[in-house]
Formats: C-alpha cells, structure tokens, sequence
C-alpha cells in the first residue's frame, strides 16, 4: 500500500515539475548554471603556457 502512495507522489511531482517548465519556457527562463563567458573562463591544462625550468 505504501509503495502504491508513493508512486502517486512521484507522479504528482513529475507532473508539476513538467508544467513548470512549460509554463517558463514563454517567458524565455534558462535552467541551470548561466554559461561562462571565455573571459571569465579559466585557463585549462591544454591552454597554460609551461613553466619554464629554473
């Protein structure tokens, strides 16, 4: 019985996420993490120059 509730639940919670992210998507609203801009961006390995030996 309980798993049967649950399942409801989680039913009910799929479902207002999805109308949710309907309901943002005319309004031009982004979900996650802003992209990073590539001034902001950190130098990786493959763009550092080497370090010169001393």
């Amino acid at each position: 019985m309980l798993a049967g509730v649950l399942e409801f639940q989680r039913d009910l919670i799929s479902e207002n996420t999805k109308e949710g992210v309907a309901a943002t998507e005319p309004r031009a609203r982004h979900w996650g993490a802003r992209p990073r801009s590539a001034r902001t961006r950190r130098p990786t390995s493959s763009t550092r120059t080497p370090r010169t030996p001393r």
